[in-house]
């Protein structure tokens, strides 16, 4: 697999993902703070770290809060009911941090081109948590996929950045469903 660019936001908004399409990615370098990695199940993981600035009456916070996002590349997922097979183009993807933080928004996608196909989307919001996984599916269709992911971790109090945003879009894949041959 070539390398995977990726961009990754830190923001101090609004904790809610907004999808609003391909994001024209460009490769993340270590001044970012951002590490990328694709593992060799095609996996790309993406983590970011938050610091604790402020001492707070919380007991033991860690010093830091390491986030991360990790997604696979959009698949045919086959299904069989007796003797009916169903297949799905399917995205995976999902927003976890190494200690519980104060929210985390996970949107995933699936897009042909420039184009969302509404019916791919996935987002869920959890408070208090460390982990959230989305799946995004839509009908098979022969075409080239880019699964999509946004995930906004809102850190405890006393931690900057205060906000972690993370916006990535896979390589283009493309996939061929059976029903179409």
């Amino acid at each position: 697999m070539t390398a995977v660019a990726a961009a990754i936001l830190v923001s101090v908004g609004a904790a809610t993902p907004a999808l609003a399409g391909p994001v024209k990615s460009v490769a993340a370098t270590a001044t970012d703070g951002v590490q990328i990695k694709t593992l060799a199940d095609g996996t790309v993981v993406q983590t970011f770290t938050a610091r604790r600035t402020v001492m707070t009456n919380i007991p033991n916070r860690p010093e830091v809060i390491i986030c991360r996002i990790e997604t696979r590349l959009p698949t045919i997922e086959v299904t069989a009911v007796g003797p009916l097979t169903f297949e799905r183009i399917a995205f995976d993807g999902v927003g976890y941090c190494d200690s519980q933080v104060r929210e985390i928004a996970v949107t995933g996608a699936l897009f042909i081109g420039n184009r969302i196909l509404p019916d791919s989307i996935d987002s869920k919001v959890r408070p208090n948590t460390t982990a959230i996984p989305v799946r995004a599916s839509t009908d098979c269709r022969l075409n080239t996929y880019i699964g999509h992911l946004d995930a906004v971790m809102t850190m405890p109090g006393g931690y900057t950045p205060p906000v972690l945003s993370f916006n990535f879009d896979t390589i283009p894949v493309f996939l061929a469903c059976l029903s179409n041959l």
